[in-house]
């Protein structure tokens, strides 16, 4: 999949790549979204097991013009993480 950012042409969508583990000793999942105002932005909260899970981290790779090097580079920079809670894929409309 290719996309763009608005700054870099086009961006291709690599293959995630697993980064670490997150464990989880409460049994009790909290995410956030980043905050830019007082702490007052998304979140949730879910049970899991408690237990080590596996953090993938999604990845683009795109090329720009690089003044230092005076050329164009090819990078990968990092999107997003994702928390595998299952193996099994959710089903369909989840």
């Amino acid at each position: 999949m290719r996309v763009t950012d608005g700054y870099h042409l086009q961006q291709t969508v690599v293959e995630p790549r697993r980064v670490d583990t997150l464990r989880v000793p409460s049994g009790l999942l909290a995410a956030s979204a980043p905050d830019t105002d007082c702490g007052d932005g998304p979140y949730l909260t879910i049970p899991v097991q408690p237990r080590k899970y596996v953090l993938d981290e999604a990845r683009v790779r795109f090329s720009c013009h690089c003044m230092w090097e005076e050329a164009e580079v090819t990078t990968l920079a990092p999107t997003a993480v994702r928390l595998l809670l299952s193996e099994t894929p959710p089903p369909p409309g989840r």
